[in-house]
C-alpha cells in the first residue's frame, strides 16, 4: 500500500513540475512577443515600431511578427527617438529629428535591400528642417515620437 501511494505522489509531483515549467515557457514568449509592437498604415503600406526591452526600436515598413529582430530591411533606433517617414513613390524619405532627448552616440540605422530610401541628417539643422518641411507639405508621412508612440500621419 505504501508503494501505490508513493507512485501517486511521484506522479502528482511530476506533473506539478510539468505545469510549472510549461507557465514559465509561456510567460517568456509572451514577454518575447509583446514587446510593445505597433502596425501603422500609410499609403498602402503597413509599418512595424517594435519597442524593444533592450533600449532599441525597430522599425519596417511591413508588418513583422518574427521574435527575433529583423534581418533585412528596418530602420534601428533608441527608444526615446523622433523619426519622419516620408513615401515618395515607392521610395522612402527618413528624418531624423535632432531635438531629441537620446544619449549622445546613439544614432538612427538604415539597413534597406530591397526598398530604396533617402536619410536626411545633416549637422546643418536649417538644411533638414527645411527639406523636411518640403517633404511634409508634398508627400504622405508618419512622424513617430518613440518614446511616448505619438504619431503624426498624413495619407496621400
Amino acid at each position: 500500500m505504501q508503494a501505490f501511494e508513493f507512485i501517486l505522489e511521484r506522479k502528482r509531483s511530476n506533473r506539478m513540475r510539468k505545469i510549472a515549467w510549461i507557465s514559465f515557457c509561456l510567460i517568456i514568449i509572451a514577454l518575447v512577443w509583446f514587446q510593445c509592437r505597433h502596425f501603422y498604415e500609410l499609403n498602402n503600406k503597413t509599418f512595424t515600431v517594435w519597442k524593444r526591452n533592450s533600449g532599441k526600436c525597430y522599425i519596417t515598413p511591413y508588418r513583422y511578427w518574427g521574435i527575433m529582430p529583423p534581418k533585412e530591411d528596418f530602420i534601428i533606433t533608441p527608444n526615446l527617438s523622433s523619426i519622419t517617414i516620408c513615401v515618395k513613390n515607392d521610395s522612402l524619405i527618413i528624418f531624423d529629428e535632432d531635438f531629441t532627448e537620446c544619449s549622445e552616440g546613439e544614432v538612427l540605422e538604415c539597413h534597406f535591400k530591397n526598398y530604396h530610401y533617402k536619410y536626411v541628417h545633416s549637422d546643418d539643422f536649417l538644411y533638414v528642417q527645411n527639406m523636411r518641411r518640403i517633404y511634409l507639405r508634398n508627400y504622405p508621412y508618419l512622424s513617430i515620437s518613440i518614446g511616448d508612440l505619438h504619431i503624426d500621419k498624413k495619407d496621400r
